[in-house]
């Protein structure tokens, strides 16, 4: 079947890692983030010894890619590198980065809701921007993916299913044999 190109995250700078992701700066933040209008999760990191900055970020990126596929406006996915620029003074203190926090629409007020407890996978921070949106929106069964890869997860689980109903059916046919 059809197949992406899937590049070599090893080779990726944390720029490149984050390709559709908005860039704020000490200039931009306040005016996109206090954006009445929209729903902006910001992704706080640092593009400077931050390794684990570097591994979460192609999770932000893929969710900021698929909010875009499934157009999904509302709701806009930024980020902030804490190495570069310095947080506004009514942001309280990111105590810890990576993070993720999303300024709902109509409630940019702390206490502000931070992405915590939960994988740094694509499905849990659509999942968790959906319900923390002020802006409401619909998101399909598996969020994080795009219709090819949809198509190949039902042919696989469809595979596995399969292979499992064959292995019981062998193995009650050697029990009846024993």
């Amino acid at each position: 079947g059809e197949r992406r190109l899937v590049r070599d995250l090893d080779t990726l700078s944390i720029d490149q890692r984050l390709e559709y992701v908005t860039p704020l700066d000490s200039d931009s933040f306040d005016e996109l983030v206090q954006d009445v209008a929209k729903d902006v999760l910001v992704y706080f990191y640092a593009s400077k010894d931050c390794q684990a900055c570097l591994e979460h970020a192609i999770f932000v990126n893929r969710c900021a890619e698929r909010f875009a596929e499934l157009k999904i406006g509302s709701i806009v996915v930024t980020r902030f590198d804490m190495s570069k620029y310095a947080l506004p003074v009514w942001i309280q203190q990111v105590d810890a980065l990576p993070a993720l926090i999303i300024f709902p629409a109509f409630d940019k007020d702390p206490p502000f809701r931070r992405f915590v407890g939960q994988k740094w996978k694509v499905q849990y921070i659509m999942w968790w921007a959906q319900q923390h949106a002020s802006i409401k929106f619909h998101l399909p069964e598996l969020p994080h993916l795009d219709e090819l890869e949809r198509q190949a997860y039902h042919e696989q689980k469809a595979q596995m299913d399969a292979d499992r109903g064959r292995l019981e059916r062998e193995t009650l046919s050697t029990k009846d044999e024993l």
